[in-house]
């Protein structure tokens, strides 16, 4: 019953979640990196607690009582499993989240005995979401040393969109499309408000991400606007079809420091 409006939708979007986890777990070309199973275990770490969740994996290792064993049983092989897609090709650390209700079980059933541990765990997990909110205000000068922002992926973002609006409004353009799902996310939220209609470029097979699935270009009139993130013009189906380039830029910080750049496209691009 909880799973079943999730199976339909499956079903009547030709499995796309499906789709999406194999292209995430990516097993083409697959090596052994232990670097990543490093990085993934980190961040486990960091999602738990460090003492929550390292008492709570090593109760559920030594599980011996039923309630326990019940726990390893939902929650060992969540760690298993994305442990070896770290290996094979990478895996953030939210893969393993539902793993995470079992450990924070198993600890507790130890805590509620142990004071000391329980007010140690709780203190680091505490310091943990504090500093969360901290990072956030002070973002714009959380920096080591003279190096970069340590929370640098998270700013230019709207800058982005701004820019493509600005862009939008010099070549008399009310539509615009990409094909890069970050660039669409934003384009969406900043712009909001501005008079645009905003796409992805027509999937050709799967789509890759839910913009492409839910607001695919339809076949509309005149030019349109497509902002990407390399130098090479969108291949339209029709060669006979110039993009012609109006903009290029390169934010100096932020989320994405590489060439933006924009393009007067036919809208039937790619619906001819």
């Amino acid at each position: 019953l909880i799973i079943a409006p999730n199976l339909l939708w499956n079903v009547s979007n030709s499995f796309a979640t499906l789709q999406h986890t194999a292209e995430n777990a990516d097993w083409q070309g697959v090596g052994a990196d232990f670097s990543a199973l490093g990085e993934f275990w980190l961040g486990q770490l960091a999602v738990g607690g460090p003492v929550l969740f390292v008492l709570g994996f090593l109760v559920l290792l030594t599980a011996r009582s039923s309630g326990k064993l019940y726990l390893a049983c939902m929650a060992l092989p969540v760690f298993v499993i994305v442990s070896a897609q770290a290996v094979l090709s990478g895996a953030n650390a939210n893969w393993a989240a539902i793993g995470h209700l079992g450990v924070t079980a198993a600890a507790a059933t130890t805590l509620k005995s142990q004071r000391k541990w329980a007010i140690v765990a709780l203190a680091f997990n505490a310091m943990i979401s504090l500093a969360l909110p901290l990072a956030v205000i002070f973002a714009t000068s959380l920096r080591i040393g003279d190096g970069e922002l340590l929370l640098d992926r998270h700013f230019g973002q709207a800058a982005v969109s701004l820019k493509a609006l600005e862009i939008a409004e010099a070549e008399d353009l009310d539509v615009v499309v990409s094909d890069n799902r970050a660039f669409l996310a934003d384009f969406f939220f900043t712009l909001r408000d501005a008079p645009l209609e905003i796409y992805s470029v027509p999937p050709s097979g799967a789509p890759k991400h839910h913009y492409a699935q839910s607001y695919p270009l339809p076949a509309v009139p005149g030019d349109v606007l497509f902002v990407g993130k390399d130098s090479d013009p969108p291949v339209c189906r029709d060669p006979s079809f110039l993009p012609v380039e109006v903009a290029t830029w390169r934010p100096e910080s932020g989320y994405f420091t590489g060439d933006i750049t924009a393009w007067r496209v036919p809208g039937s691009c790619w619906t001819e």
